[in-house]
């Protein structure tokens, strides 16, 4: 009988997995997919600083970044540069199956094309239902960790129900003309409320994607014609992938004999949707708290809740921040926007902040709030952001 059974075998999956297992656990990982490391989509865009934390080789990254180019509703160009790389385009299906290598390597062992049917929790352990090729079978261990991603339904059957507020992500392959900076869109002809990009992967190729919460197809569709009309890509003809993203955490990420990690868990940044780094980290957080049940033997609610407190502690303040920002940024209209983006250029509030060591790629939510507290874009923002208020947060 496994100690740990970790439901997906994505990168977040897997690392806890390895994590695990590195510290002499026996963990089975079980995913849905016939086969891990096939596409994926997701931009895969992650700082130097995961890169750099989470030891992910130069084998898996496609391009690196210091650079972005923020176009307004009306296209007005935001330059934003640094001399040091802030961000790595990552193969995504490759990084899966660079975390899988590791945790196979430290011992964990994998069932796949096993869709999860049913968990039920007990007091001498927890049972996990899959079937495999026809065949249904139980699984028994003392935990059982799912991080099988958004909208699986795991969480729901682990009594954790399920996050109420997310947004539909599309993104598409495209061929370009050599492409060097990422690029983003703003406007709500584009991206109603969030907002669209192009992300070069190599010298001819990019990934063109969007958030949105409604007609997510129909609006990446008109940002391919719009962007193949302007020379940035050679066609809008393209397979769109589109998954969802949640925008808020769980309320509760744990519970008798089980916790929740990564987008399963709404670990993810409500700004950008990006949840690998996150992810991450609460795996991390996940893997100590686990190693310390087993040498205490507790898998009880009250041990396990050590894991969300830590995690929140982390990040809690970050995403409320953020999440705060974004439900603000999505009542902005086109003018608004235009007018602070016009404030945010002429009073120089991008190179101050790119000065400060402390504004990061993967850190948004402090940003958010600096900007938003600049007097002359207090004053449009309270034109929108009824119901809310700064004071709160």
């Amino acid at each position: 009988m496994p100690d740990v059974v970790v439901v997906g075998g994505g990168v977040v999956g897997s690392y806890l997995a390895g994590r695990l297992a590195g510290l002499g656990l026996k963990v089975t990982v079980i995913d849905l997919k016939a086969e891990i490391g096939g596409p994926v989509c997701c931009t895969g865009l992650i700082s130097q600083e995961c890169v750099s934390s989470f030891g992910i080789s130069n084998d898996v990254i496609l391009k690196r970044f210091n650079s972005a180019r923020v176009f307004s509703p009306a296209g007005k160009l935001i330059e934003l540069r640094r001399r040091e790389t802030q961000a790595c385009v990552v193969d995504r299906g490759a990084l899966d199956l660079e975390m899988v290598r590791k945790a196979q390597s430290s011992g964990a062992k994998y069932s796949v094309a096993s869709p999860v049917k049913d968990v039920e929790i007990k007091n001498d352990g927890a049972v996990l239902t899959a079937s495999c090729e026809s065949t249904v079978r139980n699984i028994k261990a003392e935990v059982i960790v799912d991080a099988s991603g958004f909208g699986s339904g795991i969480g729901e059957k682990l009594g954790v129900g399920k996050t109420v507020d997310f947004v539909a992500g599309a993104q598409a392959v495209v061929e370009t003309d050599g492409s060097d900076e990422i690029e983003i869109y703003l406007g709500r002809k584009v991206a109603p409320g969030f907002f669209g990009w192009l992300v070069p992967t190599s010298p001819r190729r990019a990934l063109v994607g969007l958030l949105s919460r409604r007609n997510t197809r129909g609006y990446l569709r008109d940002l391919l014609s719009s962007l193949a009309a302007a020379g940035k890509i050679k066609s809008a003809q393209a397979d769109i992938a589109i998954r969802g993203i949640p925008l808020q955490p769980l309320p509760r990420t744990y519970g008798k004999r089980f916790i929740v990690v990564g987008s399963a868990a709404g670990q993810v940044k409500p700004l950008t949707g990006g949840g690998i780094y996150y992810g991450l980290l609460c795996a991390d957080i996940a893997a100590g708290i686990l190693h310390s049940a087993f040498e205490e033997q507790d898998f009880s609610a009250g041990y396990l809740s050590i894991y969300e407190r830590e995690w929140r502690r982390k990040l809690g303040r970050e995403i409320k921040r953020s999440y705060w920002a974004r439900r603000v940024f999505e009542r902005l209209g086109d003018r608004q926007m235009e007018k602070i983006l016009e404030i945010i250029r002429n009073a120089g509030i991008v190179d101050l902040l790119l000065q400060r060591p402390d504004v990061t790629f993967e850190w948004h939510g402090d940003v958010a709030m600096k900007i938003m507290k600049e007097k002359a874009i207090a004053g449009i923002l309270t034109l929108v952001r009824s119901p809310f208020s700064m004071g709160k947060n």
